[in-house]
């Protein structure tokens, strides 16, 4: 999360608001090197929450994501 100072945010409010709505993250606003208050993005639907809240989150898969089980095999030959 992107830290600015309240001074900052005075004198660059709107492309600040511009950055929030195109990278969808909120900014930390800070006095004095302490947190004060958080602006967030906007975000709509029914209840104000995103439908798929993991869909821009990063995934990883493994090298071996389709080698056989072995123990599951097993289970099934019995």
């Amino acid at each position: 999360m992107k830290k600015v100072n309240i001074s900052e945010v005075r004198n660059h409010l709107p492309s600040l608001l511009d950055e929030i709505a195109q990278s969808n993250e909120p900014i930390l606003v800070t006095r004095h090197g302490k947190p004060v208050a958080k602006i967030l993005p906007f975000r709509t639907g029914k209840s104000g929450q995103n439908r798929y809240p993991l869909r821009d989150l990063p995934i990883r898969i493994s090298k071996d994501f389709d080698k056989p089980a072995p123990k599951l095999w097993e289970a099934l030959e019995t």
